[in-house]
């Protein structure tokens, strides 16, 4: 990759659009002092942004704009280079790359522009570009007058290193030391990486114990709710033989009930005739005289007794069907209970959505 042409227009001292061509090996450019050799190593700087303006022997940007005839005053000063890319040195599919850099004068000051390949881009994108054929602003690619003088007599370390950037070495050897770094910046995220996947081992272990013991805890989990099931189902069959027991129960309670209450109607008959009887036998006693009135008492006594046994008998009945009473109350509280209970065991048997 060579500079194959540089073309000025309004730089300096050159008033008009100039190309000088340049070869392959060596070129060399010779005329008096004041013809503008020096013009065009600044040119290549101020195109390829190498330098600042005082380095260009100028105060500003915009004293490179041509100033040498009063008929003409351009408002703008470029410098295009074009190289020969042929090698593809600059990874790009072109056999030719230009770099043009364009100043332009304004009332409140000036703007300077970059271009590459006729595209406009910042002066960064230029020295990326740059920096992969190794034109460097740092680099030696442009050697002025006074740098030779100072290279011969600069330490023999420091000339080295000159030599090796020139030859290409020191960005070998930057590369070198960007890979090391980059290799140690990778070791230790391998190491940072293992040390993770320890801890996701260690990690998938203890999840593995708890997977198998969650496992174990729903296998015994539905084998609790089976056998839940099997004694539900055992609870509700008893309490069905329980309930049948306790309707056979409260039947013959009824009808034990409703034999006593039958029986307490006829001992309840008998008191009221008996009742009857002593009350016309107190009649008959006022009307009768002493001996018929012993004889009516005595028969009055013997008619209290039979009553007085009446009433015992009827009480003892009442006691009978109170206890019935009882008794079937409380069987209907235990077939309340036991209705409940199945009604509990058939909804838990019931299959859940």
């Amino acid at each position: 990759m060579y500079i194959k042409e540089i073309e000025f227009v309004n730089f300096k001292s050159f008033g008009k659009k100039v190309k000088i061509p340049f070869y392959n090996d060596f070129t060399t450019i010779s005329g008096p002092n004041g013809s503008g050799k020096s013009n065009i190593i600044d040119g290549i700087l101020f195109a390829l942004g190498l330098t600042s303006s005082r380095t260009l022997r100028a105060e500003k940007l915009t004293d490179l704009i041509y100033n040498g005839d009063a008929s003409k005053k351009p408002d703008f000063a470029q410098v295009t280079i074009r190289f020969d890319n042929s090698d593809h040195k600059l990874p790009l599919e072109l056999d030719e790359v230009e770099v043009s850099r364009k100043v332009r004068r304004t009332k409140n000051g000036y703007y300077s522009y970059f271009y590459f390949n006729g595209k406009s881009v910042s002066l960064g994108e230029i020295h990326s570009q740059l920096e992969k054929a190794g034109i460097t602003p740092e680099g030696y690619n442009v050697v002025m007058q006074g740098d030779v003088t100072q290279i011969i007599s600069m330490p023999s370390v420091e000339r080295r290193k000159i030599i090796d950037e020139i030859a290409g070495v020191a960005e070998f050897d930057e590369r070198k030391q960007k890979a090391l770094g980059e290799l140690e910046v990778v070791r230790q995220q391998i190491e940072r990486v293992d040390i993770i996947l320890e801890e996701v081992r260690t990690q998938l272990g203890k999840l593995a114990g708890e997977r198998d013991q969650a496992l174990k805890y729903q296998a015994l989990k539905a084998e609790k709710v089976k056998f839940e099931g099997y004694l539900l189902l055992s609870k509700l069959k008893d309490a069905r033989t329980e309930l049948q027991n306790v309707d056979k129960e409260l039947a013959g309670k009824e009808e034990h009930r409703e034999k006593v209450q039958l029986l307490l109607n006829e001992r309840m008959q008998e008191l009221q005739a008996l009742e009857k009887t002593l009350e016309e036998l107190s009649v008959e006693i006022r009307k009768k005289g002493e001996d018929e009135q012993l004889q009516v008492k005595r028969e009055i006594e013997e008619t209290k007794g039979e009553i007085s046994r009446c009433v015992d008998s009827i009480e003892l009945s009442e006691s009978e069907l109170e206890e019935a009473d009882s008794r079937r109350r409380k069987a209907f509280v235990e077939i309340d209970s036991t209705k409940g209970k199945v009604g509990e065991l058939e909804e838990k048997l019931k299959p859940k959505t």
